[in-house]
Order: C-alpha cells, then sequence, then structure tokens
C-alpha cells in the first residue's frame, strides 16, 4: 500500500502533467497544480520546491527509475527502446516541455541523463572505442550518441502525429548503425 504522502505527491504531480498539456507552462501556478489536485498551496511546498522539481519528479518516476534497471543489466538496446516506449506513453506532456528552454528546461534534463548514460556504457567497454584517434574521448563520443538521440527525440516528439515507438527505435538502430556515407548495397 502506498504511503499518503507518497499518493499526495503523485497526484500533485498528476495534476501538474494535465496542466502543461493544457496550459502554457510559464502561466501555470502552484494555485492552479493544489487546486486541481485538491489541496492547499503548503502542501505542494512539503514535496517539491518549484514546477522544475516537479518536471525532474515525474523524469525520474516515469523513466529513469525503468531504463536504468536495463542499463544496469546490460540490456543496452532494451534500455533505448523501453525508453521511446516511455515517452510515448505521455508524449503530449513531452511534446509541451519541449516548449521550455535553458537551464531547468525537459530537452537539458534529458540530454543529462542520455550523456551520462552513454558516459557509463562507454567506462564498461573493455577497450576504448576509437583509442587510435586519441582526440576522440569518451565525453566526446558519448556527447556525439547524446546529440543524435536527443535531436531524434525532440524531432519525435515535437512532430503532429508521432511514430511509434517500435517504429523509432527501428529507425534510431538503423541510424546508429550507419553512416550517411555508406554505400548502398
Amino acid at each position: 500500500m502506498e504511503h499518503p504522502k507518497e499518493s499526495t505527491k503523485a497526484q500533485l504531480a498528476s495534476c501538474f502533467k494535465q496542466l502543461v498539456i493544457t496550459t502554457n507552462f510559464e502561466r501555470i501556478t502552484i494555485k492552479m497544480i493544489t487546486d486541481q489536485a485538491g489541496v492547499i498551496r503548503p502542501t505542494f511546498y512539503k514535496h517539491f520546491q518549484d514546477k522544475y522539481e516537479v518536471i525532474e519528479w515525474l523524469f525520474q518516476q516515469d523513466i529513469v527509475a525503468k531504463v536504468d534497471i536495463m542499463l544496469e543489466n546490460h540490456m543496452e538496446r532494451d534500455a533505448i527502446h523501453l525508453l521511446f516506449i516511455c515517452l510515448y506513453k505521455d508524449h503530449e506532456y513531452y511534446r509541451h516541455l519541449y516548449q521550455l528552454h535553458g537551464a531547468n528546461s525537459f530537452e537539458q534534463l534529458l540530454g543529462d541523463y542520455i550523456y551520462r548514460s552513454f558516459l557509463q556504457l562507454l567506462d564498461r567497454l573493455p577497450t576504448h572505442p576509437a583509442e587510435h584517434l586519441h582526440h576522440l574521448t569518451k565525453p566526446a563520443i558519448a556527447h556525439y550518441y547524446t546529440f543524435g538521440l536527443t535531436g531524434t527525440i525532440q524531432m519525435w516528439l515535437t512532430s503532429d502525429q508521432p511514430a511509434s515507438p517500435n517504429t523509432m527505435y527501428d529507425a534510431y538502430l538503423y541510424l546508429a548503425a550507419h553512416s550517411a556515407f555508406d554505400q548502398p548495397v
């Protein structure tokens, strides 16, 4: 059984998520969130500092906690597939979050998470994937893959009718495995 404090936190987050879909993020107030959740304003501050912390908590609950299990078990491809599935489940919410820009944006949060994940994956490899190219460091490689994946996700989620997560997963695997310079067979 869920602890009442956690269910209140989840209720606040759920109401916030609904508001993001229907209201411009900048116009969402703490009062709007608490009114929709049926609690008083101080209750919000028992759980979150601000709206950005709600975004981080939801991201942690809805994506990171699930995807990290796959990564910890060396199921990297399944982790990417699950990432697409989790994002698609609430694609309207995430599409609206992409309207935010800057240090506290969802785009930054997702990029930081994916970058850290790629760095961890590269650290598990027995050798450096491009050790003969000394300027091509693990952080540089992690950034390359981060930009590709986050750019793909942003284009996908901000489109009018996003493709299925399976389609995106297949497309991403194809793009990650093939160069634009490959000759058709």
